[in-house]
Parts: structure tokens; sequence; C-alpha cells
């Protein structure tokens, strides 16, 4: 999203192609390939392109709602780093597991809390 926005919601944003830059509060960052973007709920954010590179990115969104509630008052910590560059193992996991995501959203399935 080109403009400055925020959300009532946590974003993690995967990027697997291109460069991006990413704007978070009034900080600017080089997101590349593979790395990772934590947003916090009512941070005001953007993303832009470097070039004219196609890019592509998995976003995911959450509340707290969606959370047991003993993980509630780690979520602020967490989402204190905005953008980590997985390496060696960490990041075939993190790829892996995001692809496992899309594939459980097209397959329709259900997620429920227990």
């Amino acid at each position: 999203m080109q403009s400055l926005h925020f959300h009532d919601h946590y974003e993690i944003y995967y990027l697997l192609e291109g460069n991006r830059t990413y704007f978070i509060d009034s900080r600017q960052y080089l997101v590349k390939r593979g790395d990772v973007v934590l947003l916090s709920k009512k941070v005001l954010h953007k993303t832009t392109s470097l070039s004219s590179e196609p890019h592509s990115r998995f976003a995911l969104y959450f509340t707290e709602d969606s959370l047991p509630d003993v993980l509630h008052p780690l979520l602020d910590g967490l989402f204190s780093c905005c953008v980590l560059t997985p390496e060696g193992g960490n990041a075939k996991r993190i790829k892996t597991l995001f692809f496992s995501l899309l594939e459980a959203q097209q397959s329709g399935a259900v997620y429920r809390r227990q």
C-alpha cells in the first residue's frame, strides 16, 4: 500500500520476491526477499517500490481475539522489532510456514480455538 495507513490488527509481512522500501512510523527500511516485517496495530506505515521490478509477498493479519489469552502480553514485545532477516534453516522454515498457511487457506481449512 503506497499511502500511509494503520489498522486495528497485527500484520506479519513476508517478502517472497523483489525489494521494497518500508516506512514505519518515522523510519525507513530496505526490505529484501526473505525479510519479515512485524507491524503492531495502530502503527503508521506504507511500502513503496524501489524499481519497476515486480514483487510478491504474504501478508498475515490477526487480532488478539484469534490467540489464546496467555499470548496477549507477549505481542507488544514481539512486535516491537520491525524488520527481521532470517538466515539459514530459519529462512527456509519461515518460507515453508507461509506456504503452509496459504495451502490451508486455499483448501478451506477451518481454524478453531482449542
